[in-house]
């Protein structure tokens, strides 16, 4: 389903003692369509400092999975490796004990998977913008899977809320919302059932509305039904100013916003 989309280079932090384990965390990455990094530098044993390359490549990416063992635990660069990881700003990452059974490291791989996955919904009359949305998430090295475009290549119909459900399971439901939007009747069913499921369960923390028109003209449009569960707080205002600032602040939200 999502073998033509670019996932996100994940930084994953191990002894070199663990490769057996950490093969298989890295396999399942993979096969969730992510990038995973893994350095093996011969050059480096226990008593290493980090080296300089390996810091500037933390520093350049934003999410990791950090393995601990009883191998980590005497490894001195690993754990200087760890620390500098914890230390940075903005750096997202979950930390995995290989001493433990698959079960609870698929968890934590699921987890992560989640927050770095986003589904991005709009019109066809706003392909253009939903293209900047994409390259920008991508830029900052989020997997994006264009949901509207898997929905016409699907063929799909009618079974709108299930396949918003199937999506809800995997990441963030981002959806754009525009005058032209709200004039297709299956955009606008769209929209409502995610604002509906906002509403009624916890994965309401897994949408997120985009809005490219003004917030207040906006409500006057939405359903009564709407109306009066929805907060201009719950959107996520674009429709003024530079996209590139609006997508930062959006993504400093989205590495610790609540999911489910």
């Amino acid at each position: 389903m999502h073998d033509n989309e670019e996932g996100a280079w994940i930084f994953v932090s191990h002894s070199l003692k663990d490769w057996n384990k950490v093969r298989n965390i890295r396999n399942i990455l993979e096969e969730k369509g992510h990038k995973p990094l893994l350095f093996f530098l011969k050059c480096l044993n226990d008593d290493s400092e980090i080296d300089d390359l390996i810091k500037r490549e933390i520093e350049a990416r934003n999410w990791f999975i950090l393995c601990e063992s009883e191998n980590t635990k005497k490894s001195k660069w690993v754990n200087a490796e760890i620390e500098f990881i914890k230390g940075l700003e903005g750096k997202v990452y979950e930390i995995i004990d290989l001493e433990k059974d698959i079960e609870s490291q698929l968890n934590k791989i699921e987890r992560l998977s989640k927050r770095i996955t986003i589904f991005l919904s709009y019109s066809s009359s706003d392909r253009q913008i939903a293209q900047e949305f994409k390259r920008l998430f991508k830029d900052n090295d989020y997997r994006v899977l264009d949901y509207t475009q898997m929905q016409a290549e699907s063929n799909f119909e009618s079974n709108i809320t299930d396949a918003i459900d199937d999506a809800l399971k995997e990441g963030f439901f981002l959806f754009l919302i525009s005058k032209s939007s709200l004039e297709s009747n299956y955009v606008k069913t769209e929209i409502e059932y995610a604002f509906e499921k906002s509403f009624s369960s916890k994965k309401g923390a897994n949408i997120i509305p985009i809005s490219l028109m003004d917030i207040n003209e906006l409500m006057t449009k939405m359903s009564p039904l709407h109306l009066f569960r929805i907060s201009k707080s719950h959107i996520y205002d674009f429709s003024k100013g530079d996209i590139d600032k609006h997508i930062l602040g959006l993504i400093e939200s989205l590495k610790t916003k609540e999911m489910e």
